[in-house]
């Protein structure tokens, strides 16, 4: 009888760390989607050519408000002949719009494909192709296999890396996955003591370690 127990409790605790990865998720690198933009914009304004520039420029602001009107189909069009992962300007700035919006869709594994080959081929910089491997491991957390996602996270937890904080809070919602406590409690502990990590990130990770010890 005390084996059937443990069995409903593991599964409720389980069922809990789903939920805190569904509510917890989105806004650990949510800051990092702002981001693209501005990162986006000052790479642009860097000797790309005047007329590509003005070209592509005016076909994003196109798909910007085809997707204010909630025309998504049309804008889907459109960016897959301007999304350019391999493009320093607009045409990876509409690569992650487009895997964006594939996403909120539904249609995870081809927003992910997209990100990969961005974190892969953009030559805007490491913000660039970080933002872009953190999106793709954030969106197969419930899916993917926590030993081939973590692996990737482990440049981002560099000390010094501009998403230490984000990678971390990844890295240790994939722990928790695997059931690795230890782990997890480290990347936790490791936020919660860093005085330059967002207070909101502190915030979710002294929440999770408490789930974690209240489950142990």
């Amino acid at each position: 009888m005390s084996d059937i127990f443990r069995e409903v409790d593991e599964e409720i605790r389980q069922e809990n760390y789903a939920r805190l990865w569904k509510r917890y998720g989105s806004y650990a690198i949510g800051f990092a989607v702002l981001l693209v933009a501005a990162v986006a914009g000052y790479q642009i304004w860097q000797g790309y050519d005047l007329q590509r520039r003005t070209e592509l420029s005016d076909r994003y602001a196109v798909v910007t408000d085809q997707i204010l009107e909630d025309q998504d189909d049309a804008a889907q069009a459109t960016l897959a002949e301007i999304a350019d992962p391999s493009d320093s300007g607009y045409g990876t700035l509409a690569a992650f719009t487009r895997a964006q919006l594939l996403a909120d869709a539904g249609s995870t594994a081809e927003a992910t494909a997209i990100w990969d080959r961005i974190a892969e081929q953009s030559p805007s910089g490491d913000s660039f192709r970080a933002i872009a491997t953190l999106l793709s491991v954030m969106h197969q957390l419930d899916s993917g296999d926590p030993a081939v996602l973590a692996p990737r996270l482990e440049p981002l937890m560099a000390a010094g890396q501009a998403f230490r904080t984000s990678a971390q809070e990844l890295d240790a919602l994939l722990a928790i996955k695997q059931g690795d406590s230890d782990r997890a409690r480290t990347r936790l502990e490791a936020i919660g003591q860093d005085i330059f990590a967002p207070p909101a990130a502190r915030e979710r990770a002294a929440q999770l370690l408490a789930t974690l010890q209240t489950g142990e």
